[in-house]
């Protein structure tokens, strides 16, 4: 029932009908497409809207629990899902969202390699690489680096 909770708070509804919250028409980053938060809102929802009691989370607690680790990541750490599909908005300007930089035709990938060392008793040691894709705002151009 939290969960149901929850989801009205967040949509506005009086109710959710049976425990459909993907369904198009219910789903809230169907309803907010431009806000990646509801993507982790949909995470929290899929452990406690369920049509099995097994999958469910087994009490308030552990529902807070969750709530609480996206709410922290989102709001004290400005942090948020970072998956294909999810709309990117930039740190920067707030306004563009951040595009994968495109590979332009003959070049190589778009991905950035950074090189890992460690300084072991003065000497430099290398311990791998890094590989990381760029993304940049379609509006300012600030960049991001994301582990590809």
């Amino acid at each position: 029932m939290l969960g149901k909770v929850l989801w009205c708070m967040v949509t506005g509804k009086l109710k959710l009908h049976r425990e459909d919250f993907l369904d198009p028409r219910l789903d809230v980053t169907k309803l907010f497409p431009n806000d990646p938060d509801m993507y982790m809102i949909n995470e929290i929802l899929k452990k406690s809207v369920v049509t099995r009691e097994s999958d469910c989370l087994p009490s308030a607690v552990d529902l807070w629990l969750v709530v609480d680790a996206y709410w922290k990541m989102m709001m004290q750490r400005g942090g948020q899902l970072w998956r294909d599909g999810i709309p990117k908005p930039c740190r920067v300007c707030g306004v563009g969202s951040y595009q994968p930089q495109q590979r332009q035709q003959g070049q190589p990938d778009a991905s950035i390699a950074v090189a890992l060392n460690r300084f072991v008793n003065g000497i430099d040691q290398h311990i791998g690489a890094l590989r990381m894709t760029s993304f940049i705002c379609d509006r300012c151009g600030h960049v991001q680096l994301f582990r590809a």
